[in-house]
């Protein structure tokens, strides 16, 4: 029996992504590479050294939920954390707090994921600054995901 490498696998595009996907929401939604006071830059897993950013991480999250006679997986149940980075520390409060009022009890389909249920786990904490001075704000969510289902 060969044994694979899951590092040197291709990735099944059906593989749902929950911080990319949620990324690419929140860019459809104005966040990000927009005029305005904030103007970030939206980034998925790590925050860049200097400059005023949006990041978006999946932080693990629950088992998937089971249900019916077979006992299979009908969700997954991943967590992800939305952390703003930006010199002005009113800016970066409000502009994490917008996040929040944008994802809390989001439901619908994503790209690639129909979100069940999404729901804010803390409520935007102050980190303090980070070595280049930006205040930084992270807010943690919750949520159910399903893959959605080829027709």
């Amino acid at each position: 029996m060969a044994v694979t490498d899951p590092f040197t696998e291709t990735i099944n595009e059906s593989e749902a992504f929950i911080d990319e996907e949620i990324a690419d929401y929140l860019k459809a939604q104005g966040f990000g590479n927009r005029e305005g006071e904030f103007r970030p830059i939206i980034y998925v897993g790590q925050a860049p050294e200097s400059g005023r950013a949006i990041v978006v991480l999946e932080e693990g999250g629950r088992t998937p939920i089971s249900g019916g006679h077979t006992d299979q997986p009908i969700g997954e149940r991943p967590a992800f954390s939305v952390e703003v980075l930006h010199d002005e520390y009113r800016t970066a409060k409000a502009v994490a707090q917008r996040i929040v009022r944008a994802l809390h009890l989001k439901q619908g389909i994503l790209s690639t994921v129909q979100v069940a249920w999404l729901e804010v786990s803390t409520k935007p904490v102050y980190l303090g600054k980070d070595p280049d001075q930006r205040h930084r704000f992270t807010t943690i969510f919750n949520t159910v995901i399903k893959p959605i289902e080829a027709p």
